[in-house]
């Protein structure tokens, strides 16, 4: 079991916000003060909570990568049927899923973004980043602010931050749920992530899948992301 921390906004933004003052009062003044050097240095910040600017989300996935160069991360984006299943996502709308995309801009320029799966009333937090030029200001932590501020407007409650151990989850969270984790594939994908794949890859994969296999509603897309990666197994994926 690992932990997953998440942002309960059962109660409200206020009283989420009200809490998290004073459990992290540090935290709330330097994200409000970076906020409004942002806002005079940079222009007025608007936030847009379920947002379909594809020109932004083309943003959002030029920043992830970038992250990952710098993190010394595997790109997962360098296969076109993980950008094909992100995009097929995205554009993805209904009562019970869809992709979730959200966008902080400063004078009308996006800078911060998130794209996440609602399932009900639960997001699932997965692709977040920023324009590295607003590091100084925070961008990423004002950017999750405004979800959990805006967010239940588009009808969600729970944002399931996802385990792993960055510090920020921690700083935010207001709770935690704990899953299982591991993949059940088909025998032929577990073949090829764990007979050929490198570590790195299929720990890439892994992510995926995992997110799959955490929101049911998913399993009508995962013959669709198999199919797409035997393609791209076969040299046609590019």
């Amino acid at each position: 079991m690992e932990r997953s921390p998440i942002i309960d906004l059962s109660n409200g933004f206020d009283a989420y916000y009200e809490k998290l003052g004073t459990q992290a009062p540090q935290l709330c003044r330097n994200t409000e003060r970076k906020a409004r050097k942002l806002e005079r240095e940079a222009g007025e910040l608007r936030f847009v909570a379920d947002s379909d600017d594809i020109s932004a989300f083309r943003s959002l996935l030029t920043w992830k990568r970038a992250q990952y160069r710098r993190t010394g991360q595997f790109d997962i984006f360098a296969w076109s049927w993980v950008t094909g299943l992100i995009e097929t996502l995205f554009s993805t709308r209904g009562d019970s899923f869809s992709g979730l995309f959200s966008v902080l801009y400063a004078a009308d320029v996006p800078i911060a973004a998130h794209f996440g799966l609602r399932g009900g009333d639960t997001l699932a937090h997965w692709f977040p980043a920023y324009d590295a030029e607003f590091s100084r200001y925070s961008a990423g932590l004002i950017m999750h602010l405004r979800m959990a501020e805006f967010t239940p407007a588009a009808g969600v409650r729970v944002i399931d931050m996802g385990t792993g151990l960055q510090r920020y989850k921690d700083e935010l969270k207001n709770g935690d749920l704990f899953v299982g984790v591991g993949i059940v594939t088909t025998g032929s994908l577990r073949g090829a992530v764990l007979a050929t794949a490198p570590r790195a890859r299929a720990a890439a994969r892994g992510r995926v899948i995992e997110v799959v296999r955490r929101h049911p509603v998913l399993h009508g897309a995962a013959g669709w992301l198999r199919a797409k990666y035997r393609q791209a197994r076969s040299g046609h994926g590019h």
